[in-house]
């Protein structure tokens, strides 16, 4: 049984929580995207007024488990408390002797925050001596970090086997949203999967391959399936491995290809531009995008939908004369009548930049957990919970 956080009387308990304050950050190391750190403040002043002792703990980019000045939390800590407009005590270790000390001497309803866990090599290893030395931290354990509910981490999967464990609001509401679109979506219902890798993408596909009304298919992952179409695709990325999964696919008779491409012919995506329709790709070309037919088509379907999954970008984002697909495509969803849900970090940082977010019905804080929950129905964060 998943215990929720409401259930608990948390005043002057020390609430070890788990956040997702992995925020985005461009190559100047600003942080240009901090919708993670948005979303759980109503838990962090839930706990404020209760008189918790809170002790906020997350990760912060892949430093490979040693420490890296560039991966630090001390910024997040800050802007956290600018946020909150209440001081956020940033303590510049994980574990250990200091941190006790500093956890010890806070106040009722004062907030602190441990150094980037990922510093230490042991948090993804799910090492025991680790999950001990953060356990010693709190009197109970709260996981608000659906979006990386799918890593088998110590502090995932390790702490809640030690403390009281009780799910967060926002992780809850998460699994509430996801579970209603797995199992109960209003018909017509639209899955609109972008992004790179078919192979991260797979186990939705799978399961929705017969429950949605139609999948439609943009990003690079789209390549395999033109290719498994017996079209050319110059030298795009795809996975020459999982062609025989997209012709499986296809054959279920749901998906929804591009039926114009948008192509440069450097990798860089500097150069003459074409739209051009399916196969008129030249050899040395890319598929950046997808052109105005597609755009029009999807549309007219989107505005039919009654509820629309959408995971990933459906052109190459990171370059402005290429997000023309996304942009057109999430305005739609945005002003379509239909339920609509969508996730993944990319996606997530694109509707922000269009300043259209709340738009949309639900913004999942998940990429990799929203695909394996909706795909498998199950988290090891959120097995860890259920005691």
């Amino acid at each position: 049984m998943i215990k929720k956080l409401k259930e608990v009387n948390a005043t002057d308990k020390r609430v070890l929580l788990r956040v997702d304050l992995n925020l985005t950050k461009d190559l100047r190391g600003r942080i240009v995207d901090d919708f993670r750190l948005r979303v759980v403040l109503p838990t962090i002043r839930y706990l404020i007024s209760k008189k918790a002792k809170v002790i906020i703990m997350s990760h912060f980019g892949s430093p490979g488990g040693k420490p890296d000045k560039k991966l630090t939390l001390a910024p997040i800590a800050k802007l956290m408390a600018r946020y909150l407009k209440k001081k956020v005590s940033f303590i510049s270790e994980v574990v250990g002797p200091k941190v006790e000390s500093r956890i010890a001497k806070l106040a009722l309803g004062q907030v602190a925050m441990i150094e980037n866990l990922r510093f230490d090599p042991r948090e993804e290893e799910n090492t025991v001596s680790f999950v001990k030395q953060l356990a010693k931290l709190g009197d109970i354990y709260v996981n608000d970090a659906f979006s990386v509910a799918h890593r088998n981490h110590a502090s995932i999967v390790g702490v809640p086997k030690i403390l009281p464990a009780y799910i967060g609001p926002l992780f809850e509401k998460e699994i509430k949203i996801l579970e209603k679109v797995r199992t109960k979506p209003r018909h017509p219902f639209i899955v609109l999967v972008g992004g790179v890798k078919l192979a991260t993408k797979l186990p939705i596909l799978n399961y929705f391959k017969n429950k949605a009304d139609s999948i439609l298919i943009g990003g690079a992952l789209a390549n395999n399936f033109l290719v498994a179409r017996g079209f050319k695709v110059g030298r795009s990325f795809y996975e020459p491995n999982l062609v025989g999964d997209a012709k499986k696919l296809l054959a279920v008779g749901k998906i929804i290809l591009p039926s114009d491409l948008v192509v440069v012919a450097n990798k860089s995506g500097s150069g003459i531009v074409r739209t051009i329709s399916l196969g008129r790709v030249e050899e040395g070309e890319y598929i950046y995008d997808f052109g105005p037919k597609t755009i029009k088509g999807f549309i007219g379907i989107i505005k039919k939908a009654k509820t629309i999954l959408w995971n990933g970008p459906l052109g190459l984002d990171e370059i402005i004369k290429f997000r023309v697909s996304t942009d057109s495509i999430a305005r739609a969803i945005a002003s379509a009548k239909a339920f609509s849900v969508v996730g993944g970090g990319n996606t997530v940082i694109g509707l922000d930049r269009l300043k259209i977010i709340d738009k949309f019905d639900y913004v999942s804080t998940g990429g990799g957990a929203m695909l394996e929950y909706l795909g498998k129905g199950k988290l090891p964060g959120l097995g860890a919970l259920d005691r």
